[in-house]
């Protein structure tokens, strides 16, 4: 298959992403273990609205789908990107906003009911650039 090469900057702007989703997801973990109620960077019993989730509902899936789809982009000198690459990164795309949407409908929807659907209003599942918009009306720093 031919591969496919980026210009530096595309190869730069991918790792600049990546770094940029390491805050995110270790701010969503010790958010869960501090404040979430059960000590779990997984299980909460309290619906979190601060910290990251005060911009994102999902901040670590955001996070993971990041460092999954920049990775091939940078360490593309060494492995070849290819249009299976770009399949790959799709379907993981794909699936990874598909968890998104379960856990909210089987887990969070269930779980706190009437208080989440408010919460879904105010603040997106992953437009992090809205969130931060939405953040800015609201008022809060």
């Amino acid at each position: 298959l031919p591969t496919i090469k980026f210009p530096a900057i595309i190869i730069y702007l991918a790792i600049a992403f990546f770094v940029a989703a390491i805050p995110l997801t270790v701010s969503g973990v010790r958010c869960n273990i501090k404040k979430g109620g059960c000590h779990s960077e997984d299980e909460t019993i309290i619906l979190l609205r601060e910290g990251p989730y005060k911009v994102l509902r999902h901040p670590s899936h955001l996070a993971w789908t990041v460092f999954f789809v920049t990775i091939p982009i940078f360490i593309s000198k060494w492995v070849p990107f290819t249009i299976l690459s770009i399949v790959g990164i799709v379907q993981f795309i794909a699936l990874s906003y598909h968890t998104s949407l379960k856990e909210e409908k089987e887990l969070d929807l269930e779980k706190w009911g009437d208080e989440y659907r408010q919460y879904m209003v105010g603040v997106p599942r992953w437009n992090f650039i809205k969130g931060l918009c939405n953040l800015k009306r609201r008022g809060k720093p």
